[in-house]
C-alpha cells in the first residue's frame, strides 16, 4: 500500500477493487456508512465498531479507537479463463453464507475463508480453495 494512515483511519490495499466498502454498525447490520476506495483509499473515519462489506462478504468486526490506525488486507480470487468470452463463476463460503457470481478476470474481493468455486453452467463441479489475509488465490482454467 502506498501512502501514510493518520489517525482514526481505516486504511487497506483496496485500490485492486471498485466496488465500495460499506461499513455495517455489527448489532444491527445496518450501513452507517461508506466508502469508494478509488478515491478514497485511506478514509478517514470516527471512532466506533465496524464491519467491513464488498459486495456480498463480510469482513470481521473492527474496532476503531481514537487515533488509532487500522489495517485491512485485501483477500480475494481471481479466475483466469482464457475464453474469448466472459465466463461466470460462482462463489460461496463452504459452512454457508451468500453466493456470489462474479466475471473471469476480475477480482472478486472475498474475507480470509474456505470456499467453494464452480462454473455457472456447471454446478455440479465445485472446487474447494482457501483464501488468507491478504492473498489473492489464482485458478487457472485450461481449455482445450
Amino acid at each position: 500500500m502506498k501512502g501514510r494512515c493518520s489517525t482514526r483511519q481505516l486504511c487497506g490495499s483496496w485500490a485492486r477493487t471498485s466496488e465500495n466498502v460499506n461499513l455495517l454498525d455489527p448489532e444491527t447490520g445496518e450501513e452507517v456508512g461508506y466508502f469508494n476506495p478509488i478515491p478514497t483509499p485511506e478514509p478517514s473515519l470516527l471512532p466506533g465498531r465496524f464491519i467491513p462489506q464488498i459486495g456480498q462478504f463480510d469482513w470481521p468486526a473492527i474496532d476503531l479507537k481514537p487515533g488509532q490506525t487500522s489495517v485491512l488486507r485485501l483477500s480475494g480470487i481471481k479466475v483466469n479463463d482464457p475464453s474469448p468470452s466472459h465466463q461466470f463463476y460462482n462463489v460461496t463460503p463452504v459452512g454457508g453464507g451468500p453466493e456470489d457470481l462474479f466475471v473471469s478476470n476480475k477480482l472478486l474481493p472475498v474475507p480470509p475463508g474456505k470456499y467453494l468455486l464452480w462454473h455457472s453452467d456447471n454446478s455440479s463441479e465445485k472446487t474447494q480453495i482457501e483464501v488468507a489475509e491478504g492473498q489473492t488465490v489464482e485458478v487457472d482454467i485450461k481449455r482445450q
